[in-house]
């Protein structure tokens, strides 16, 4: 497609424009640079070479040859005011397996940003404007935030983060809602499928999990999120799989069975587990056991304090993740080890929930020490306040520390130090005894009386 050049936006120092024919085979790029030119761009990995094609330097409508050395793009002989044009062709390639086949089908198409943008060096990390075109009748999901919107045209601002931070864009016939709450805007897409969808009953379900997730604090952690929703027709669950992106903006996938019930979906925890990840920073990948541990620890208890679980149950089902991690609790292995090698060792259990057991030690320890003044709740809320939303990765001990600043203890450090380099299960048979919990083989039993009733009782109350 020929295009002449765009107008770049004052406000933006890498400016794209992309336009998406009706085949969603290719889109055709185009970046400008007002100020900042950096003197070398480079193609997302080697194995992206042959998705960008007819790379060329545009200067006043001259075209330019661009030199190309590996993934290297070299810009020295590039002004500012020069853009760069070129093809992403896609050659039928998409992210997820689940996907494949409903490009033509359903006229429809997710792909990475890796797939179609360039990446910058380090230093010259800064937010960029991107302008979709887009055919009659198409619409787009991309994470970030929606400046402007026309009948053919959405204009996103990506956020300034590390371009290895994963994110994705859907294009294609969808439906899109926009949902605005107490200052924050999220994006909802929900993607066709061979079997019906039923859209309201969706929506229902998402904006029930939104509610749930406010009981931490009410605003909504992040200002502008991106929520896609793939149907992947029938399914053992009713969700498959659930993923957060950063890369772009903040972002939540969910691949579903859309013919189940909404009571089922009210029943599946991925969703909250997911937005609960929005919570805290990007954690580097050793640190994961505190990132899921975290997310794993509040999909029950935020499902209690808004009913959709009794706190009986909550308690029960905390429990049960407890056991299947100290089943899968190897005894010459520490935790460290173990997160670093999850996804090879798939030891999810042992990092879930020594992660989760960790957060739920240190919530107790807070209230306990502070009199119920303070807990793992107001530490998040402190963390929102000061630092959130964050464009790089956090350590896990760098984030501890930080939490130990905001809740002026040495809470979270020290139990850092206890269980990261430990072979062990995060101990939890004192906590237990002072919450009143007793373990037996089917049931948690639940005492009547103990010392921390009220500690017992508060993680799971509703906020007022």
């Amino acid at each position: 497609m020929l295009f002449s050049i765009s107008k770049i936006n004052a406000t933006a120092a890498y400016h794209y424009v992309v336009h998406i024919p009706e085949q969603l085979d290719h889109f055709s790029v185009e970046l400008c640079f007002s100020s900042s030119l950096p003197d070398a761009m480079y193609l997302p990995d080697e194995t992206a070479k042959d998705n960008f094609q007819a790379l060329q330097l545009v200067r006043q409508h001259k075209s330019f040859p661009v030199r190309r050395s590996n993934r290297r793009l070299d810009l020295n002989d590039a002004r500012q005011g020069d853009c760069l044009r070129y093809r992403a062709v896609f050659n039928g390639k998409v992210t997820h397996p689940w996907f494949k086949q409903r490009q033509s089908r359903h006229e429809q198409i997710l792909v990475s940003l890796n797939q179609w943008m360039l990446q910058l060096p380090e230093k010259y990390q800064t937010s960029v404007t991107i302008d979709f075109h887009l055919p009659v009748g198409f619409e787009v999901s991309a994470p970030g935030k929606l400046i402007s919107t026309s009948q053919d045209t959405r204009v996103y601002q990506f956020r300034a983060r590390p371009s290895n931070w994963e994110g994705r864009i859907a294009v294609g016939r969808f439906d899109k809602v926009i949902k605005r709450d107490n200052g924050s805007r999220i994006e909802i897409s929900i993607l066709r499928a061979r079997k019906k969808i039923d859209q309201e009953k969706i929506i229902k379900w998402i904006d029930k999990n939104i509610e749930t997730l406010q009981q931490i604090y009410a605003q909504f952690p992040v200002k502008d999120l991106q929520i896609i929703v793939v149907p992947v027709n029938s399914d053992r669950e009713p969700v498959s799989w659930g993923q957060v992106m950063r890369g772009g903006g903040d972002a939540v996938h969910l691949y579903i069975d859309q013919t189940r019930s909404y009571d089922e979906f009210k029943d599946d925890w991925v969703l909250i587990h997911e937005l609960g990840h929005l919570l805290h920073p990007r954690i580097s990948d050793n640190g994961n056991w505190f990132s899921e541990g975290l997310a794993s620890y509040y999909q029950h208890v935020l499902r209690a304090r808004t009913g959709m679980l009794t706190r009986e149950q909550a308690w029960n089902k905390l429990n049960a993740g407890f056991e299947r991690g100290l089943r899968g609790t190897s005894p010459n292995r520490t935790l460290a080890q173990v997160t670093e090698t999850m996804m090879r060792d798939r030891s999810f259990m042992r990092v879930y929930w020594s992660g989760a057991a960790i957060s739920f030690l240190a919530d107790t320890q807070l209230r306990d020490a502070s009199r119920n003044q303070q807990s793992l709740d107001t530490v998040l809320q402190k963390y929102k306040q000061c630092c959130l939303p964050v464009d790089r990765a956090w350590t896990a001990f760098e984030l501890m520390q930080k939490y130990d600043q905001l809740s002026n203890s040495i809470i979270f450090t020290e139990l850092y130090k206890q269980n990261v380099d430990s072979t062990k299960f995060p101990d939890l048979s004192n906590t237990y005894k002072k919450l009143g919990l007793r373990r037996n083989s089917s049931q948690l039993e639940i005492m009547p009386a103990a010392p921390w009733i009220k500690i017992r009782r508060d993680i799971m109350q509703t906020r007022k």
